[in-house]
């Protein structure tokens, strides 16, 4: 007569199915894993959030220049700044993207992916229009005091 051996522990794989191990040891792995892969869609998914992020910061910093500048103006679509160091700061689009160049020099990207760009300067403020490749427009205007 051949007698069976009898195991205290299970076997961890077994022909039946799964065991209960097996099943909350899948589950953990999937827990921490989709713990990471949702943050990381959630930014994949959100490029209006950075190109309206990146307008905001664009306007803030147009308004930082004025506000430090001695004196400014619109021309051909350009904004000229002169700073208190009585440098010519210029704001222009060039090709798709938005540069920044002081005395004619240099090529500080400020924007990338526009389609068009103006600035429109009125008694006491200044207009600045922005659209994006994807369709988007942002319109931002810069009050000053009257003198």
């Amino acid at each position: 007569m051949i007698r069976k051996k009898k195991y205290v522990c299970t076997p961890l794989f077994s022909s039946h199915g799964f065991t209960l191990l097996e099943t909350i040891m899948t589950l953990t792995v999937l827990s921490i894993l989709l713990s990471f892969c949702l943050p990381i869609l959630k930014l994949y998914d959100s490029p209006a959030y950075t190109e309206e992020m990146s307008a905001f910061q664009y306007f803030t910093f147009i308004q930082d220049e004025l506000n430090t500048s001695k004196a400014w103006t619109v021309k051909n679509e350009e904004l000229l700044i002169t700073d208190p160091e009585n440098r010519l700061i210029k704001i222009s689009k060039y090709n798709q993207d938005i540069r920044r160049q002081v005395n004619g020099t240099g090529h500080e990207l400020l924007l990338q992916q526009i389609i068009s760009h103006s600035f429109i300067k009125e008694e006491n403020q200044l207009i600045i229009r922005l659209s994006f490749e994807e369709g988007r427009v942002y319109e931002k205007v810069v009050y000053f005091p009257k003198e």
